[in-house]
């Protein structure tokens, strides 16, 4: 046998000493993973159903958590479950929602001088364009006023989502200025 040979077989014999203890290594490996125990707090299946408590029976990956521990995720679940109907029922809400129209004991319902009713944005502030500004209980110059003084320039109003053309051709707003609530030309606001 030629140093060739001898090379070619001590290399052969490496490489099975080297199998040999990987395969041990792995075996001692696999016999620790099914001796291993779990966690305290938790148990086996094997134990639960009254079988044998062997560690060996069943590896300690088959283990499962204690009662409460999936009681705990159950209960976050709904509450979150709970939080999103919410939301959705809110939204479905909001979305059906109407605005109601302002009624003011003191605010005449116009009589028959009105020729159109129009709807306009409730909520809208305007402000008053003219020196002064008379508000009166219902749509027209000719109306009563409300309050003792006409508001004056830059005053804010509110727009309560009403108004109402009138034959003379002037479109007329019901507004809010503080406590005065009535109806003004819409031309005197800006």
């Amino acid at each position: 046998m030629g140093w060739i040979e001898r090379n070619r077989q001590a290399q052969q014999d490496y490489i099975d000493r080297k199998r040999r203890l990987e395969g041990k290594k792995r075996e001692e490996e696999r016999k620790q993973r099914f001796t291993s125990t779990p966690p305290s707090t938790w148990s086996k299946p094997s134990t639960l159903r009254g079988l044998s408590s062997n560690p060996r029976t069943l590896p300690s990956s088959r283990a499962v958590r204690p009662a409460g521990h999936t009681a705990k995720r159950i209960l976050i679940f709904l509450v979150g479950l709970t939080v999103v109907m919410l939301v959705v029922i809110g939204t479905l809400q909001l979305k059906n929602r109407t605005t109601p129209t302002i009624q003011s004991p003191h605010i005449q319902q116009p009589a028959g001088n009105t020729d159109t009713t129009n709807t306009i944005l409730a909520g809208a502030v305007k402000h008053v364009k003219s020196p002064a500004l008379n508000v009166h209980e219902a749509p027209g110059a000719d109306q009563p006023l409300v309050g003792h003084a006409p508001l004056p320039q830059n005053t804010a109003v509110t727009l309560l989502g009403q108004s109402k053309t009138v034959s003379d051709g002037g479109t007329w707003v019901l507004i809010r200025a503080g406590s005065v609530t009535g109806w003004v030309n819409q031309k005197n606001l800006k």
